[in-house]
């Protein structure tokens, strides 16, 4: 995502941890560099978890926001926090008609101060959604999004169905994994965070998963997901998008960019007349 006139908000916050505490003080939070749109931080911001606006008084009915960790790492010694360079994942949650972001150290699962970036979704610009259940690790029973995406129908989670597998299908609203990339996030403060798959038959297939758990075991909980098209590279603010293998090539890609596989874990990514500061990964 780039600045300039389009639908999609998006943007990193700065976090500046002042003590290791959880109040308003013990952190500091702006926009950072890159960042475009009308939002703003919100009112609360504590210890891992910093409010967002989006403009309106009832943001979660409009859209919603896709987020990552934008460092590798975090040492928060200095301000009595753990020791060393920590890492963690992002998720959000919903106030009283607003979103927050919740950061959370791997493994130890508590919250954690350190950048996130995110990009919000209008669900009238995009086919996105946010799911939820209503008891921990039960079957979802909510789902807030685009017109045209049901829950049972085009997001399935049976009751037969692996724990924390959940399967979308949005080929019925003209989106194929195979012209497009999922991108998605956990919802609710839990420290989870959310992977996806794409299926030869169009298809998606999305894993929620504890941030602390290795292996294949997955959670029953919320996720959030946005589709986008490379059809609409160069609209809405989108630049570029793609979904890359393991050894640096795409399956699926639009607009203007190369990446280079590094080392184990490490891709570069670079997109011509961007950087950090003109944009959003």
């Amino acid at each position: 995502m780039a600045g300039g006139a389009g639908a999609t908000d998006f943007g990193t916050l700065v976090v500046l941890e002042n003590d290791a505490l959880n109040y308003t003080s013990s952190v500091s939070v702006a926009k950072g560099p890159g960042s475009d749109g009308n939002w703003s931080v919100g009112k609360t911001v504590n210890r891992g978890d910093y409010d967002l606006s989006f403009g309106s008084t009832n943001d979660i009915m409009l859209g919603v926001p896709i987020l990552c960790v934008s460092e590798e790492g975090r040492d928060n010694s200095a301000t009595g926090s753990a020791k060393g360079v920590q890492y963690a994942t992002a998720s959000f949650d919903t106030g009283a008609g607003y979103y927050w972001t919740a950061v959370a150290r791997a493994p130890a699962g508590d919250e954690w101060n350190c950048n996130p970036s995110f990009a919000f979704f209008p669900f009238d610009e995009w086919l996105a959604a946010r799911v939820d259940n209503s008891t921990v690790n039960g079957e979802m029973t909510t789902l807030v999004g685009s017109a045209g995406i049901n829950l049972g129908t085009e997001f399935v989670d049976s009751t037969i169905s692996p724990t924390g597998v959940y399967q979308l299908n949005l080929t019925g609203l003209s989106a194929s994994s195979q012209a497009g990339v999922l991108l998605t996030v956990g919802y609710d403060n839990s420290d989870n965070y959310a992977l996806s798959k794409a299926n030869a038959d169009g298809t998606f297939t999305i894993y929620c998963h504890d941030n602390g758990q290795d292996g294949m075991t997955n959670e029953n909980d919320g996720v959030g997901f946005a589709y986008i098209p490379v059809g609409d590279v160069g609209t809405k603010n989108l630049v570029a998008c793609g979904r890359v293998r393991s050894g640096g090539t795409t399956s699926v890609a639009g607009g203007d960019f190369t990446v280079t596989k590094g080392a184990a874990g490490v891709w570069y990514l670079k997109i011509p007349g961007h950087t950090r500061y003109s944009g959003t990964l």
